[in-house]
């Protein structure tokens, strides 16, 4: 029996101009172990062909006739006309995209199918909204002036509410100490345009009334060697990017350990942008470790890091343009 057996597939597109048909009776089969390559010019269906298979068409598109068997198991939607019927194939092409079955783009900028929205595509784990609550304190400073990341504020209040929807506790932010670390902050905005006369910003810090300021008291290894005992390098604030004063710079991985975190049993791996560099440190409140994986320096094996290091909970947190146009993020396929 071959693992993959499709038969006389047909897929169309609704558009302004009238239907469009995409393919017209496609046949192949593919065994066990072996290599099939589809070769064709630009438009001819070859995309087409693997978003039908993995059910990732646009809403517009539809497989209208043919059979997709996988390994034995009909996964043709045609199949799953009534509403309860549709339900019941996204939920089993969910347990079999990433884990059979996947689809490696040659964009980057198709890692995310762009007509879709980011959490439909991201079904098999929990997406954390953030943008209401910082819409409702758009007049506050949750933005720096001069730079492209969020403040300390902004990322705190991203913070609260992605532990509103895990279930982790958080200290409400009007309960916590500010201490300012600089008041002459110009980012990566102000590199771009350097107008003399450009404001400045404040960078700055938060921790409660009982410890010192969120991630100031933890054990940090950089990339396996560096050892320092705070997520903040002072250094960093005489030097013009001072946005660096957040764990002196980016690297492959960071590991923190919180001896005064809530959950000593929680260890959490943080895959990520800059951005995190503001956030992760008020986690040190909840987790008794913590490691930070930069996919744009680290190359190893992220699904045997996490066995190694015996990781309870995954947090992927990006800017999401920066996420969508990551060319770094085929090194999660098939390890998370």
């Amino acid at each position: 029996m071959s693992l993959l057996e499709i038969k006389g597939l047909e897929t169309e597109f609704q558009t302004e101009q009238g239907v469009v048909k995409a393919l017209r009776g496609i046949n192949y089969t593919v065994d066990r172990g072996e290599v099939l390559g589809i070769v064709g010019e630009s438009g001819s269906g070859k995309s087409v062909g693997m978003l039908s298979l993995m059910g990732l068409l646009a809403p517009n598109g539809t497989v209208t006739a043919g059979e997709m068997i996988f390994d034995g198991e009909d996964i043709s939607p045609i199949k799953y006309k009534t509403k309860k019927a549709k339900k019941e194939y996204e939920k089993k092409m969910n347990q079999i995209r990433g884990n059979d079955i996947s689809m490696i783009f040659q964009d980057p900028m198709s890692y995310l199918n762009p007509i879709v929205t980011i959490e439909k595509q991201m079904t098999d784990c929990r997406v954390t909204d953030v943008r209401k609550d910082l819409l409702s304190h758009k007049d506050d400073y949750i933005y720096y002036k001069t730079d492209h990341h969020w403040t300390s504020e902004g990322a705190y209040l991203a913070y609260e509410t992605w532990c509103d929807s895990t279930g982790m506790e958080s200290t409400p932010l009007a309960d916590l100490k500010k201490q300012v670390a600089t008041q002459k902050f110009r980012g990566s905005l102000y590199s771009k345009i350097l107008d003399a006369d450009s404001a400045y910003d404040s960078i700055w810090t938060y921790g409660d009334t009982k410890q010192k300021t969120y991630g100031s008291d933890c054990s940090l290894t950089i990339d396996e060697k560096k050892q320092t005992d705070s997520c903040y390098d002072t250094a960093q604030l005489s030097q013009k990017d001072k946005y660096k004063y957040f764990f002196g710079d980016n690297y492959g991985t960071v590991q923190i350990v919180s001896d005064h975190a809530r959950h000593q049993d929680r260890n959490l791996l943080v895959i990520k942008d800059s951005f995190a560099n503001t956030f992760v440190p008020f986690a040190t409140e909840n987790y008794g470790q913590i490691t930070m994986i930069d996919l744009r320096y680290y190359n190893g094996n992220v699904e045997e890091y996490m066995k190694e290091h015996q990781i309870t909970d995954v947090l992927v947190l990006y800017n999401i343009t920066n996420f969508i146009s990551d060319r770094n993020l085929y090194k999660l396929v098939g390890r998370i």
